[in-house]
């Protein structure tokens, strides 16, 4: 979980990349309280101008979505009206 905090710019798309691989593999519990940390980070970084960057958090928060550890009123709530 340090690493969200710790990497900036390529370092964090690496750390997103093995994130959103690494999240749908955990237990369900697991996966819904690292997505609810993960999440401002997101939401923060689809905020730049980086276009690769922007790609890598969709891809993340499509494969933390599918996981079953998060809830769909969390995903209503916290992540849609901040990507839509």
């Amino acid at each position: 979980m340090d690493g969200v905090t710790m990497y900036r710019g390529k370092a964090l798309a690496a750390f997103l990349k093995a994130v959103g691989n690494i999240i749908p593999l955990m237990d369900s519990e697991h996966a819904g309280e690292f997505t609810k940390f993960l999440t401002p980070t997101l939401i923060r970084e689809f905020s730049t101008n980086d276009d690769e960057m922007k790609k890598i958090v969709l891809q993340v928060v499509r494969q933390t979505v599918a996981t079953e550890g998060v809830t769909v009123k969390y995903v209503r709530t916290e992540i849609i009206p901040e990507f839509f």
